[in-house]
């Protein structure tokens, strides 16, 4: 009888041990909200209005100092002809000395046969003006282009980023009223927010490195950029 019932007793406390533990999961699995996480897209279209260009002036000769003064020189001439235009932003950044090097044919020893002088020039004006600005800048042997962008004016920017979170938005709770409604049940409330504005699109400089204006056709005329959006909701039901 006494070992039958320190068993009992063994096994009532093993009992009340585990007891809490289930209720007390079960509990915490009924204070969990169901959630639903949902996503909304949207993109909104803005005219291109400002053209960065981004050009390379390139001189060769003998010395270094003589590459040096011929690129300084056509760099100091294009800039004064652009100044002419309503240009937005004008930069220079500053001339690079590169030393080109050929092999003797007699030794095979690679020799130094002179010096290539390179300055970059970005120049920011209207759309409108771009083509004039590349025929400008191929007077000068600015031939290489290395950088070309479009973008719109910052208050067209700021409207249609503010517009597309907007659209995005009522996107995400669309979705996720049709999806709540077509399982026969209700939103609650709207636990969490994540918002996204992507920044406009553009022509990647890597896609015209090198490139001259002679060898891609260059887009100069006005189209639509577009800023895109993304708006995470993550609603309980």
């Amino acid at each position: 009888m006494y070992f039958g019932h320190s068993k009992g007793r063994g096994m009532n406390k093993s009992l009340h041990s585990i007891l809490p533990l289930f209720f007390s999961t079960t509990f915490l699995f009924a204070q969990d909200p169901h959630v639903i996480t949902i996503t909304g897209f949207a993109k909104v279209g803005m005219p291109a209005e400002i053209s960065e260009i981004k050009v390379g002036i390139e001189s060769e000769a003998t010395t270094a100092e003589e590459a040096h003064l011929k690129t300084s020189k056509k760099s100091d001439e294009l800039v004064r002809v652009l100044k002419a235009y309503k240009t937005i932003g004008l930069q220079t950044e500053g001339i690079r000395i590169i030393p080109v090097h050929e092999y003797s044919k007699s030794s095979s020893a690679r020799e130094t046969r002179g010096y290539r002088a390179l300055n970059y020039v970005s120049i920011r004006v209207s759309i409108n003006d771009a083509g004039k600005i590349l025929d400008e800048c191929a007077k000068f042997e600015a031939n290489h282009i290395f950088g070309l962008r479009f973008f719109p004016t910052q208050e067209n920017d700021q409207k249609a980023s503010l517009q597309a979170l907007q659209e995005a938005a009522q996107d995400a709770r669309q979705k996720s009223d049709a999806v709540l409604s077509a399982l026969g049940l209700k939103a609650k409330e709207i636990i969490e927010v994540q918002a996204d504005a992507g920044n406009p699109n553009t022509l990647s400089q890597q896609q015209l490195r090198g490139m001259t204006k002679e060898r891609v056709n260059l887009p100069t005329e006005g189209g639509m950029i577009y800023s895109e959006a993304r708006v995470t909701l993550r609603i309980s039901y």
